[in-house]
């Protein structure tokens, strides 16, 4: 499962970490005829963590009754658009992780000249409380991106997401999402906020390089609360990856996560290489 054209985000399988997160599911995926349509729904009944059955009750595995729908249509390059519904019901004691979820995402690129590229993507989400979650509430969750790329230069993007608050009550909630790579490598956020939201204004740059296969990236973050707005900090993100070969591939991360405002996480930094190999 995956933000597929509408879903990672929403729903992911944490693929950076050596135990997966999977899930207990079945899925039924059609065109329903028509070559530019994908239709899909999934229902799953086990979340399977990264972390197992071990450890403190809060990270375990856990049951749920869950349907996610969504339904792609690829116009073309310029215009790809999914709608998508996530309802979420998690058995106790997770059953704040319960929510029911309705979005649309579109993205595109367009061609600007011979040698440059625009992309684009906006997003929308509303989402309110389901099953046995302790809290009402409803919040909504937006993004938008703009990007610009060459293949002699290299690509820039500007994007901004907001992860939405009920007034300080409660925010948006992603327990299926690979959380890890939108909002920070360092981790900051991965409870999107806490009751408050969250807001990400983030830069990302991804140079051409002559090294062959050579992947070079920065990203920098600046978060503040949807509530009340305040800053809760900035981070500074570079990754690379290179495949030495068909079979093994190097990726290196660095994260430095400076505390903003109170209330903001403690600073941070992560240093992370990964080996993959593949046969």
């Amino acid at each position: 499962m995956s933000r597929d054209p509408g879903a990672v985000q929403w729903v992911g399988n944490v693929g950076w970490r050596q135990n997966e997160q999977t899930y207990d599911a079945v899925r039924f995926k059609s065109n329903l005829g028509h070559d530019s349509l994908i239709a899909q729904y999934i229902f799953g009944w086990e979340n399977n963590r990264i972390f197992g059955d071990q450890g403190p009750a809060a990270r375990r595995d856990f049951g749920m009754r869950t349907h996610l729908i969504n339904v792609t249509y690829a116009h073309a390059e310029p215009l790809k658009v999914t709608g998508f519904a996530y309802l979420i019901d998690a058995n106790d004691p997770f059953a704040a992780n319960s929510s029911h979820t309705y979005g649309f995402r579109a993205l595109g690129t367009l061609p600007v000249s011979d040698t440059w590229n625009a992309n684009y993507e906006a997003s929308w989400a509303y989402q309110r409380d389901a099953a046995d979650t302790p809290v009402d509430y409803d919040a909504h969750y937006y993004h938008v991106m703009a990007g610009l790329g060459s293949s002699d230069l290299g690509k820039v993007a500007v994007g901004y997401e907001v992860l939405g608050s009920d007034n300080g009550q409660a925010q948006v909630v992603t327990p299926l999402s690979t959380a890890h790579k939108f909002n920070g490598f360092a981790d900051a956020f991965l409870n999107n906020g806490g009751p408050r939201g969250l807001r990400d204004v983030y830069v990302s740059l991804a140079p051409a390089l002559s090294i062959e296969g050579l992947t070079l990236k920065f990203i920098f973050h600046q978060f503040f609360s949807d509530q009340g707005g305040d800053n809760l900090g900035q981070e500074y993100n570079i990754l690379a990856k290179y495949p030495c070969n068909k079979y093994v591939s190097l990726l290196y991360k660095f994260a430095y996560f400076d505390e903003g405002e109170s209330g903001a996480p403690e600073s941070r930094m992560r240093n992370t290489l990964q080996t993959t190999f593949k046969f």
